[in-house]
């Protein structure tokens, strides 16, 4: 299973900045815990014990933009350089531990995969950088707080009968420890994210003298 979609523009506005992220030759899948591409049956892993299911995806594009800018709100020392970013051929590898009964979400491992990447940055597109980054964490903050108290009480669901696509392991004769076992191999105690790089060439000038003379 697996889709493609030529190009995607997503547009962020806040109190801070606007920011813009654009993708094009998008393609995402289901894989296998190795991620490979392969059966769908062979894409999840489910556990009856533990009432929980993992399940594994791949995102890749051509190239990606990214570029974000400050918002004018009267701050002299606020830098409207705008913030770009152009990389070519990465990918996201996604890991979902879900319940079984009602699918919520319980951990997820999120991996931002980039090849060579080249960025120039001054000194005061660095300073502009980390002050987009503490007003998304804070976003991100008040939406999971947002979540929580959103979240609706609990129901109790009756799980499914066992199908083929749920219970694959025992169609090929593993037993139900072999399977928890595999489980855990694979298994996320927690939510994180990961940013890897294969070759980083990170430059970053001084323009406070630019700034100064206004040239």
């Amino acid at each position: 299973m697996f889709i493609v979609v030529n190009s995607i523009t997503i547009k962020i506005h806040s109190k801070a900045f606007h920011a813009s992220f654009e993708l094009w030759q998008l393609q995402g899948y289901s894989v296998n815990p190795n991620w490979q591409q392969s059966d769908l049956r062979f894409t999840r892993i489910t556990d009856s014990n533990r009432g929980e299911v993992l399940t594994f995806k791949e995102l890749t594009w051509q190239t990606l933009r990214i570029e974000a800018d400050a918002t004018d709100n009267g701050d002299q020392d606020l830098i409207t350089t705008p913030l770009r970013l152009i990389t070519n051929q990465g990918k996201i590898q996604i890991s979902l531990k879900r319940k079984t009964k009602d699918c919520n979400v319980v951990a997820s491992k999120l991996m931002f995969l980039l090849d060579d990447l080249l960025w120039v940055l001054t000194d005061s597109q660095l300073k502009a950088m980390m002050k987009y980054a503490e007003s998304l964490s804070e976003a991100m903050e008040k939406s999971a707080q947002q979540r929580k108290s959103l979240a609706p009480e609990p129901v109790q669901i009756t799980p499914p009968a066992p199908t083929a696509q749920h219970s694959w392991p025992q169609s090929f004769g593993s037993s139900p420890k072999a399977i928890s076992q595999y489980f855990e191999k694979h298994d996320m105690k927690e939510s994180s994210y990961h940013l890897l790089i294969s070759r980083l060439d990170l430059h970053i000038c001084d323009d406070s003298h630019t700034r100064e003379t206004g040239t």
